[in-house]
């Protein structure tokens, strides 16, 4: 028997794969979307979706908020006044249950609410560091 699959988690829109930090400029809402879940063998039975603080000095993570999603056709789940903090690092965390009780949890990348602008001066492309 095999585990459940989910691809494709996005954070407001914003796809995580091959990605090191998310930036969000909200405090207040997390959007989570991801692809339907995969399980050809016995079927997805649950997700749990949670969103933690993590420690910036012990890497601990904290649980915010967790929201249990009964049923196999979730691909969607909005958290809403969360209190998220500048400069703080989170993470999100979906966890498929399958009906033979194997989960599986799938992360984002770490998420970092930012709101200030870009600083002015040069744009670099590539290796080379040619200036735009």
């Amino acid at each position: 028997i095999t585990p459940p699959h989910l691809s494709d988690i996005r954070v407001n829109g914003m796809p995580t794969f091959n990605r090191q930090v998310l930036y969000v400029d909200t405090l207040d809402i997390l959007d989570l979307t991801w692809s339907p879940a995969v399980d050809p063998e016995s079927g997805v039975k649950h997700f749990v979706v949670s969103v933690f603080r993590i420690d910036t000095i012990e890497g601990t993570e904290t649980s915010m908020r967790s929201e249990t999603l009964i049923g196999s056709n979730f691909t969607q789940t909005k958290f809403i006044n969360l209190g998220l903090e500048y400069g703080v690092r989170y993470v999100a965390a979906i966890t498929v249950t399958n009906h033979a009780k194997i989960t599986r949890t799938f992360r984002t990348s770490v998420i970092l609410a930012d709101n200030t602008p870009p600083a002015p001066g040069n744009v670099f492309v590539g290796l080379l560091g040619y200036g735009l």
